[in-house]
Protein backbone atom coordinates (compact mmCIF):
# COMPACT_ATOMS: atom_id res chain seq x y z
CA UNK A 1 0.00 0.00 0.00
CA UNK A 2 3.01 2.30 0.52
CA UNK A 3 4.30 1.39 -2.93
CA UNK A 4 0.91 2.50 -4.53
CA UNK A 5 0.48 6.10 -2.17
CA UNK A 6 4.52 6.59 -3.25
CA UNK A 7 3.35 5.64 -7.03
CA UNK A 8 0.25 8.05 -6.88
CA UNK A 9 2.35 10.99 -5.54
CA UNK A 10 4.88 10.83 -8.07
CA UNK A 11 1.96 10.62 -11.10
CA UNK A 12 -0.05 13.02 -9.60
CA UNK A 13 2.37 16.01 -8.13
CA UNK A 14 0.85 15.66 -5.05
CA UNK A 15 0.93 13.78 -1.37
CA UNK A 16 -1.19 11.17 -1.31
CA UNK A 17 -0.71 9.07 1.93
CA UNK A 18 -4.39 7.89 2.80
CA UNK A 19 -6.99 5.47 0.96
CA UNK A 20 -10.64 4.29 0.71
CA UNK A 21 -11.81 0.93 0.75
CA UNK A 22 -14.96 -0.64 -0.67
CA UNK A 23 -16.28 -3.72 0.35
CA UNK A 24 -18.50 -5.54 -2.06
CA UNK A 25 -20.80 -7.82 -0.41
CA UNK A 26 -22.47 -8.75 -3.55
CA UNK A 27 -23.42 -12.60 -3.29
CA UNK A 28 -23.14 -12.18 0.70
CA UNK A 29 -25.81 -14.68 2.02
CA UNK A 30 -27.30 -16.61 5.22
CA UNK A 31 -26.41 -20.06 3.75
CA UNK A 32 -23.01 -19.58 3.13
CA UNK A 33 -21.78 -16.79 5.56
CA UNK A 34 -22.37 -16.03 8.97
CA UNK A 35 -23.61 -12.47 9.07
CA UNK A 36 -22.41 -11.10 12.63
CA UNK A 37 -19.18 -12.20 11.98
CA UNK A 38 -18.92 -10.44 8.59
CA UNK A 39 -19.25 -7.34 10.25
CA UNK A 40 -16.82 -8.11 12.74
CA UNK A 41 -14.31 -8.88 10.32
CA UNK A 42 -14.85 -5.51 8.77
CA UNK A 43 -14.75 -3.88 12.16
CA UNK A 44 -11.28 -5.53 13.49
CA UNK A 45 -10.27 -4.41 9.98
CA UNK A 46 -11.42 -0.98 10.20
CA UNK A 47 -9.42 -1.05 14.11
CA UNK A 48 -6.04 -2.92 12.51
CA UNK A 49 -5.91 0.40 10.32
CA UNK A 50 -6.48 2.60 13.24
CA UNK A 51 -4.46 1.24 16.35
CA UNK A 52 -1.53 1.04 13.81
CA UNK A 53 -1.82 3.19 10.61
CA UNK A 54 -4.67 5.93 12.04
CA UNK A 55 -3.75 8.60 9.31
CA UNK A 56 -3.85 5.90 6.64
CA UNK A 57 -7.61 4.69 6.20
CA UNK A 58 -10.01 7.53 5.40
CA UNK A 59 -13.47 5.90 5.04
CA UNK A 60 -14.92 2.45 4.60
CA UNK A 61 -17.76 1.87 2.25
CA UNK A 62 -20.13 -1.21 2.32
CA UNK A 63 -21.50 -1.52 -0.84
CA UNK A 64 -24.71 -4.13 -2.06
CA UNK A 65 -25.58 -4.97 1.90
CA UNK A 66 -27.69 -7.22 2.40
CA UNK A 67 -31.11 -6.08 4.51
CA UNK A 68 -29.40 -8.85 7.28
CA UNK A 69 -26.02 -7.11 7.65
CA UNK A 70 -28.02 -3.92 8.16
CA UNK A 71 -29.70 -5.54 10.91
CA UNK A 72 -26.36 -7.29 12.49
CA UNK A 73 -24.66 -3.60 11.67
CA UNK A 74 -27.03 -1.75 14.01
CA UNK A 75 -26.98 -4.10 16.60
CA UNK A 76 -23.12 -3.71 16.64
CA UNK A 77 -22.72 -0.17 16.00
CA UNK A 78 -23.42 1.84 19.42
CA UNK A 79 -20.88 -0.20 20.70
CA UNK A 80 -18.13 1.32 18.28
CA UNK A 81 -16.14 4.20 19.34
CA UNK A 82 -17.28 6.95 17.71
CA UNK A 83 -13.45 7.14 14.94
CA UNK A 84 -14.50 3.90 14.13
CA UNK A 85 -18.01 4.47 13.76
CA UNK A 86 -17.65 7.33 11.26
CA UNK A 87 -15.22 5.66 9.13
CA UNK A 88 -18.02 2.47 8.30
CA UNK A 89 -20.64 4.14 6.04
CA UNK A 90 -22.63 0.75 4.77
CA UNK A 91 -24.80 1.53 1.37
CA UNK A 92 -27.81 -0.32 0.81
CA UNK A 93 -30.07 -0.25 -2.35
CA UNK A 94 -29.86 -1.51 -6.10
CA UNK A 95 -26.14 -1.13 -8.21
CA UNK A 96 -27.66 2.10 -9.39
CA UNK A 97 -28.41 3.53 -5.87
CA UNK A 98 -25.14 2.49 -4.44
CA UNK A 99 -23.58 4.21 -7.76
CA UNK A 100 -24.59 7.24 -7.50
CA UNK A 101 -24.02 7.30 -3.89
CA UNK A 102 -20.63 6.52 -4.60
CA UNK A 103 -20.25 9.07 -6.85
CA UNK A 104 -21.39 11.68 -3.95
CA UNK A 105 -18.67 10.47 -1.65
CA UNK A 106 -15.53 9.87 -4.33
CA UNK A 107 -14.32 11.77 -7.44
CA UNK A 108 -15.66 9.62 -10.34
CA UNK A 109 -12.42 10.09 -12.09
CA UNK A 110 -10.82 8.16 -8.66
CA UNK A 111 -13.73 5.73 -8.64
CA UNK A 112 -13.80 2.49 -10.81
CA UNK A 113 -15.96 2.31 -13.73
CA UNK A 114 -17.34 -0.68 -12.50
CA UNK A 115 -18.84 1.32 -9.21
CA UNK A 116 -20.10 4.21 -11.34
CA UNK A 117 -17.07 6.19 -12.02
CA UNK A 118 -14.66 6.82 -14.98
CA UNK A 119 -11.82 5.53 -13.91
CA UNK A 120 -10.52 2.77 -15.93
CA UNK A 121 -7.23 1.04 -15.50
CA UNK A 122 -3.99 0.78 -17.64
CA UNK A 123 -5.80 -2.71 -19.28
CA UNK A 124 -8.86 -1.13 -20.65
CA UNK A 125 -10.58 -3.33 -18.81
CA UNK A 126 -13.77 -1.35 -17.53
CA UNK A 127 -14.83 -4.36 -15.26
CA UNK A 128 -11.61 -3.15 -13.58
CA UNK A 129 -11.08 -7.44 -12.02
CA UNK A 130 -7.12 -5.74 -11.97
CA UNK A 131 -8.01 -3.52 -9.34
CA UNK A 132 -10.27 -5.75 -7.21
CA UNK A 133 -9.35 -8.20 -4.32
CA UNK A 134 -12.12 -11.32 -4.42
CA UNK A 135 -12.77 -13.05 -1.91
CA UNK A 136 -12.76 -17.01 -1.48
CA UNK A 137 -12.93 -19.91 0.77
CA UNK A 138 -10.24 -20.56 3.26
CA UNK A 139 -8.19 -23.46 2.89
CA UNK A 140 -8.99 -25.87 5.56
CA UNK A 141 -5.45 -26.46 5.80
CA UNK A 142 -4.92 -22.97 7.59
CA UNK A 143 -7.61 -22.94 9.43
CA UNK A 144 -6.63 -21.95 13.23
CA UNK A 145 -7.21 -24.58 16.00
CA UNK A 146 -6.29 -23.41 19.58
CA UNK A 147 -4.49 -25.99 21.79
CA UNK A 148 -3.59 -26.20 25.69
CA UNK A 149 0.22 -25.25 26.22
CA UNK A 150 1.30 -28.73 27.65
CA UNK A 151 1.05 -28.93 31.53
CA UNK A 152 0.64 -32.07 33.55
CA UNK A 153 -2.23 -30.24 36.03
CA UNK A 154 -4.18 -29.90 32.78
CA UNK A 155 -7.66 -31.43 32.59
CA UNK A 156 -10.70 -31.64 29.78
CA UNK A 157 -14.27 -31.45 30.58
CA UNK A 158 -17.52 -31.77 28.44
CA UNK A 159 -20.42 -29.57 28.44
CA UNK A 160 -23.17 -31.31 27.33
CA UNK A 161 -25.95 -29.10 24.61
CA UNK A 162 -28.02 -26.77 26.63
CA UNK A 163 -26.31 -27.11 29.48
CA UNK A 164 -23.47 -25.68 31.69
CA UNK A 165 -20.30 -26.50 33.79
CA UNK A 166 -18.69 -25.28 36.76
CA UNK A 167 -15.37 -25.49 38.08
CA UNK A 168 -14.81 -24.49 41.97
CA UNK A 169 -11.43 -22.97 43.36
CA UNK A 170 -11.62 -22.25 47.03
CA UNK A 171 -9.86 -19.24 48.41
CA UNK A 172 -8.75 -19.08 52.06
CA UNK A 173 -6.77 -15.95 52.48
CA UNK A 174 -7.73 -12.78 50.94
CA UNK A 175 -6.22 -10.89 47.54
CA UNK A 176 -5.02 -14.06 46.03
CA UNK A 177 -4.58 -14.09 41.94
CA UNK A 178 -6.61 -16.60 40.56
CA UNK A 179 -5.57 -17.34 36.69
CA UNK A 180 -7.52 -19.50 34.13
CA UNK A 181 -6.89 -20.32 30.57
CA UNK A 182 -8.78 -22.93 28.00
CA UNK A 183 -9.55 -23.76 24.49
CA UNK A 184 -12.40 -25.80 23.31
CA UNK A 185 -12.36 -28.02 20.62
CA UNK A 186 -14.02 -26.89 16.98
CA UNK A 187 -17.00 -24.78 18.54
CA UNK A 188 -17.19 -21.79 20.65
CA UNK A 189 -18.46 -21.07 23.90
CA UNK A 190 -19.44 -18.73 26.99
CA UNK A 191 -17.40 -18.39 30.13
CA UNK A 192 -18.01 -16.15 33.58
CA UNK A 193 -15.90 -16.07 36.40
CA UNK A 194 -18.69 -15.90 39.83
CA UNK A 195 -18.39 -16.08 43.64
CA UNK A 196 -20.22 -17.91 46.21
CA UNK A 197 -19.73 -18.11 49.98
CA UNK A 198 -17.77 -21.21 51.48
CA UNK A 199 -20.79 -22.74 52.90
CA UNK A 200 -22.10 -23.38 49.52
CA UNK A 201 -19.15 -25.33 47.93
CA UNK A 202 -20.16 -28.54 46.28
CA UNK A 203 -23.13 -26.77 45.44
CA UNK A 204 -24.11 -26.16 41.98
CA UNK A 205 -26.39 -23.36 41.67
CA UNK A 206 -27.77 -21.07 39.16
CA UNK A 207 -25.43 -18.25 37.86
CA UNK A 208 -28.08 -15.64 38.88
CA UNK A 209 -27.78 -17.02 42.70
CA UNK A 210 -23.88 -15.98 42.64
CA UNK A 211 -22.00 -12.28 42.56
CA UNK A 212 -20.97 -11.78 39.27
CA UNK A 213 -16.60 -11.13 39.21
CA UNK A 214 -16.40 -11.88 35.36
CA UNK A 215 -19.32 -11.09 32.78
CA UNK A 216 -20.49 -13.78 30.64
CA UNK A 217 -19.64 -13.48 26.83
CA UNK A 218 -19.20 -15.82 24.50
CA UNK A 219 -15.61 -16.34 22.94
CA UNK A 220 -13.87 -18.64 19.93
CA UNK A 221 -12.05 -20.22 22.11
CA UNK A 222 -11.87 -23.34 19.20
CA UNK A 223 -9.38 -20.76 17.19
CA UNK A 224 -7.43 -18.82 19.81
CA UNK A 225 -6.54 -19.84 23.52
CA UNK A 226 -8.27 -17.97 26.45
CA UNK A 227 -7.61 -16.63 29.10
CA UNK A 228 -7.74 -14.20 32.19
CA UNK A 229 -7.31 -13.50 35.85
CA UNK A 230 -8.41 -12.00 38.72
CA UNK A 231 -8.06 -10.15 42.34
CA UNK A 232 -9.58 -12.53 44.81
CA UNK A 233 -10.20 -10.02 47.19
CA UNK A 234 -12.34 -12.21 49.38
CA UNK A 235 -12.62 -15.70 50.78
CA UNK A 236 -14.75 -18.25 49.21
CA UNK A 237 -15.85 -20.11 46.53
CA UNK A 238 -14.44 -18.68 42.84
CA UNK A 239 -16.49 -20.92 40.37
CA UNK A 240 -15.07 -20.32 36.35
CA UNK A 241 -18.75 -21.04 34.60
CA UNK A 242 -18.65 -22.63 31.08
CA UNK A 243 -21.95 -21.91 29.49
CA UNK A 244 -23.19 -24.01 26.60
CA UNK A 245 -27.02 -23.49 27.14
CA UNK A 246 -27.34 -21.68 23.84
CA UNK A 247 -26.61 -24.44 21.51
CA UNK A 248 -29.60 -27.09 20.60
CA UNK A 249 -27.15 -29.54 19.21
CA UNK A 250 -23.59 -29.28 20.13
CA UNK A 251 -21.92 -30.33 23.39
CA UNK A 252 -18.40 -28.73 23.73
CA UNK A 253 -15.34 -30.35 24.63
CA UNK A 254 -13.39 -28.08 27.14
CA UNK A 255 -9.17 -28.29 27.84
CA UNK A 256 -8.80 -26.02 30.53
CA UNK A 257 -6.50 -25.00 33.55
CA UNK A 258 -6.47 -23.02 36.56
CA UNK A 259 -4.14 -21.57 38.70
CA UNK A 260 -4.48 -19.76 42.53
CA UNK A 261 -1.31 -17.74 43.41
CA UNK A 262 -1.85 -16.98 47.35
CA UNK A 263 -0.49 -13.38 48.25
CA UNK A 264 2.71 -13.77 51.00
CA UNK A 265 1.58 -12.38 54.18
CA UNK A 266 3.86 -9.10 53.41
CA UNK A 267 1.66 -8.39 50.27
CA UNK A 268 -1.78 -8.89 52.26
CA UNK A 269 -0.70 -6.51 55.39
CA UNK A 270 0.97 -4.01 52.30
CA UNK A 271 -2.51 -4.12 50.81
CA UNK A 272 -4.36 -3.98 54.25
CA UNK A 273 -2.42 -0.90 54.82
CA UNK A 274 -3.28 0.50 51.69
CA UNK A 275 -6.90 -0.20 52.15
CA UNK A 276 -6.97 0.99 55.66
CA UNK A 277 -5.07 4.78 54.31
CA UNK A 278 -7.69 4.58 51.77
CA UNK A 279 -10.73 4.51 54.40
CA UNK A 280 -9.45 7.49 56.36
CA UNK A 281 -8.90 9.67 53.55
CA UNK A 282 -12.39 8.56 52.56
CA UNK A 283 -13.25 9.55 56.61
CA UNK A 284 -11.80 12.78 56.24
CA UNK A 285 -12.81 14.03 53.07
Amino acid sequence: MLEKFKSQTEKLGRRIDTCVIIYDLEGLSIQKHFIPKGVKAIIEMVKVFEENFPEILEMVYIVNVPGVFDLAYNIVKPFLNDVTRKKVVPISGAPQVCHERLRELIEPSELPACYGGTFVPEDGDVSCDSLLVSSALVPRAMYMSAKVPVDEDSETLTVARRSSAQLEIAVTKPNCKLWWGFASEQYDIAYSVLFKPEQQAGVKQHAAQMEEIVPSKRVDSHQNFEEGSTTCAKMGVYVVRFDNTYSWTKSKVVHYLTRLEVASDEQEEAELGAAAASACADDAS
